[in-house]
């Protein structure tokens, strides 16, 4: 059990566009938060003012602290807050994100309920873009994504889309595993979880939307820093869960690689699409340190590798793949297709 006592965390950078609406919605709680932590990691703007101002007017019975410091990146300024507060279950929020009314009374019930290893409980979201027009209800079980990993496997394997705004951790917990890692600005979250797994806590999905998720262009995950956290993150699942060769499980370069790689060629498609070629040509650099990590050196790979780090010669690649009759154009991955079509030519699927 907890004993109730809730502090929220607001990791602030440079939110002055969204940040007052994220805090009014955690204040608006059916189940209002004991205290309120933002953590103002460097901000150039004005969001720490406009949340100071609309704290000082508001005037409300829940107390929140506001905390400038130098910029040290989102994680550490999570972990910040989390030294500050008092409370026994910590819930994010991010700058940009906001909770329905029933966000912490849903989800600290639960917890409160729970057995002591769950740790950590969630909900679904919905997503939104940029001026907060909806773009998903429910991207959770929009895209069948449920259910409670029992496995490394599951764990890794596939994004698991456990957004720290839309959740409730056990401090203790939280605490016992070293909270998130500083040197990660993208998928500090899966190391978490994933950290979090391997000690034996349990993570609780609840199928209610709580959360609303922005989605914008100056979003963390459109950074680079967010493409070389997935090369740190997958160097620490090798470091942390060497391969079982005996029992024919390589965690890394059978289940959480695949992956990352994935995501990377439609990152780098993307950019294709965009006609920004040095992007392109920074996620080939990624796609190479990505397949060093996983200790991927097959010759298909390497060629994989060297042909995103050079785009020209890889759209010429296409046009010669385009005069191929499509019955026998080579099978590919989604994300290989999602290159090729990038230059306008189709490939089959796997």
């Amino acid at each position: 059990m907890v004993d109730g006592r809730v502090s929220v965390v607001i990791p602030l950078h440079n939110g002055a566009d969204h940040c007052v609406a994220a805090l009014a919605s955690v204040l608006d709680q059916t189940r209002p938060p004991d205290e309120v932590v933002v953590v103002d990691d460097g901000s150039d703007d004005l969001g720490a003012d406009e949340i100071a101002a609309f704290v000082a007017d508001r005037r409300g019975a829940v107390p929140v602290k506001v905390e400038r410091r130098t910029n040290q990146g989102q994680s550490a300024a999570r972990n910040a807050g989390v030294r500050l507060a008092s409370g026994d279950v910590i819930a994010f929020c991010d700058q940009d994100d906001r909770w329905t009314p029933t966000h912490l009374e849903v989800l600290t019930g639960v917890l409160a309920a729970a057995p002591p290893d769950v740790a950590w409980v969630y909900s679904d979201f919905d997503e939104v873009d940029g001026v907060g027009r909806l773009v998903t209800r429910g991207y959770r079980a929009r895209h069948g994504v449920g259910g409670e990993p029992t496995s490394v496997d599951q764990v890794l394997a596939a994004d698991l889309m456990v957004l720290p705004s839309a959740s409730v951790l056990r401090r203790s917990a939280f605490e016992a595993v070293g909270g998130f890692d500083p040197e990660l600005s993208g998928y500090e979250d899966d190391d978490l979880y994933f950290r979090m797994f391997r000690a034996g806590y349990r993570m609780v999905g609840v199928r209610d939307s709580l959360t609303v998720y922005r989605v914008h262009a100056q979003g963390s995950s459109s950074t680079a820093s967010f493409q070389r956290s997935r090369v740190r993150f997958l160097a620490k699942v090798r470091d942390a869960l060497p391969d079982h060769v005996r029992s024919n499980r390589y965690w890394v370069h059978d289940v959480c690689y695949p992956r990352l790689h994935e995501a990377t060629l439609l990152e780098f498609a993307a950019m294709v699409r965009s006609g920004d070629r040095p992007a392109a040509a920074a996620l080939g650099r990624i796609a190479t340190d990505l397949a060093r990590v996983a200790g991927a050196t097959g010759r298909r790979r390497r060629l994989v590798c060297w042909t995103l780090r050079h785009p020209r010669v890889l759209r010429a690649g296409a046009l010669l793949v385009r005069l191929t009759p499509p019955p026998l154009r080579p099978r590919a991955s989604a994300g290989m297709r999602a290159v090729f079509a990038a230059f306008g030519v189709r490939l089959r699927t796997v």
